[in-house]
């Protein structure tokens, strides 16, 4: 799972599968495709059950990534952040 904390400490945006659109969840999954496609990022696929945030932020702020595993489980994680903006 993957969560967004901002600096005034509440987490807005969570996920654990990019295809499943959480009550959190900001985007849709034809979202996420195109915006890793327009930043360069690698291509999730289908059925990975990868975790994946689109997220705005303020400028200004610290942001913190949380990531832990599903149900307890640990392993190695890798957090790529790209500004999909165009800026």
């Amino acid at each position: 799972m993957i969560s967004i904390t901002v600096s005034s400490g509440t987490s807005p945006a969570t996920n654990d599968d990019w295809e499943t659109q959480s009550a959190t969840a900001t985007f849709t999954a034809a979202e996420v495709r195109e915006l890793t496609t327009k930043a360069g990022a690698f291509t999730l696929p289908s059925g990975s059950r990868d975790a994946s945030l689109l997220f705005t932020t303020s400028t200004n702020t610290s942001d913190t990534v949380l990531v832990s595993g599903a149900a307890g489980e640990t392993g190695v994680a890798l957090v790529e952040v790209y500004d999909v903006t165009g800026r």
